[in-house]
C-alpha cells in the first residue's frame, strides 16, 4: 500500500507571522487498490491553487450564455427578462415548469440542450482543475499533470476534499490574538514555531 506524505510547513513561504497558522490536520485520499495520499487541511484555497483552477478551467462564461438565451426568448416570446431566465434555469436542470413555461421551453430545446453540454464540461473542467491544484500544490508536485493515470476513485477523494475545502472559506474563522494576547504567549520553541494558545488550538 503507497502512502505519500507532505508537510504542508513546506508547501508555503516562510513568513514572519506574529500569530503561527495552525498545524493542519492531514487527511488521507485513497485505499489500498488506488494508493493513499496524504494532504494537508488547511480551511481553504490557497491563492496558487485558485489561480491554477481559474486558469485551468478555460473561462467562466455559462452565466453569460444562459443570459444571452433567456434575452433572447424575452424578447421572441414577449415575456420578462426575470420569466425567460427562470424558465432557462429550470429547464438547464431538469426542474419542474408550470405547463406555459414548458412550452416555451420545448421551443428552445436545442439552444438549452447545448446550454446544459456548456454547464457540464465547463463544471468537469472545473473538477479536474481542482484535483490538480491540490496535487500540485499540497504535494509540492509543481509539474504533476497525469489525471489519464489517476485512479477515478482517488480523484473523487481529491475532489471532496477541495470541496470541504471551498465550504470551509464560508465558515466563520476565529478572531485574530489581540496585541494583548500575542504578548502573553511563550516564547518561540525550539522549532521556531509560535505556539498557539488552546483557544484556538482546536478552531
Amino acid at each position: 500500500m503507497l502512502i505519500l506524505r507532505t508537510n504542508a510547513a513546506e508547501c508555503m513561504a516562510s513568513l514572519p507571522f506574529v500569530q503561527a497558522p495552525k498545524e493542519p490536520e492531514i487527511r488521507r485520499c485513497g485505499n489500498e487498490q488506488t494508493g493513499i495520499l496524504e494532504f494537508p487541511v488547511l480551511g481553504g484555497l490557497t491563492v496558487g491553487e485558485a489561480q491554477i483552477i481559474e486558469n485551468m478551467s478555460g473561462g467562466h462564461d455559462s452565466l453569460e450564455k444562459t443570459a444571452q438565451l433567456a434575452q433572447s426568448i424575452q424578447q421572441k416570446e414577449k415575456i420578462t427578462l426575470m420569466e425567460a431566465i427562470d424558465i432557462v434555469d429550470k429547464a438547464v436542470q431538469h426542474l419542474v415548469l408550470s405547463p406555459k413555461s414548458a412550452k416555451i421551453a420545448e421551443r428552445y430545446t436545442d439552444a438549452i440542450a447545448a446550454l446544459r453540454r456548456h454547464f457540464y464540461e465547463e463544471g468537469s473542467k472545473k473538477n479536474n482543475a481542482a484535483v490538480i491544484a491540490l496535487i500540485r500544490c499540497r504535494l509540492n508536485l509543481p509539474d504533476w499533470d497525469d489525471l489519464a493515470h489517476l485512479h477515478k476513485d482517488l480523484w473523487a477523494d481529491i475532489l471532496k476534499l477541495a470541496g470541504d475545502e471551498l465550504t470551509a472559506e464560508e465558515t466563520p474563522k476565529s478572531e485574530p490574538l489581540t496585541e494583548d494576547q500575542i504578548k502573553k504567549q511563550p516564547a518561540e520553541n525550539k522549532n521556531g514555531k509560535v505556539p498557539i494558545t488552546s483557544e484556538f488550538a482546536g478552531s
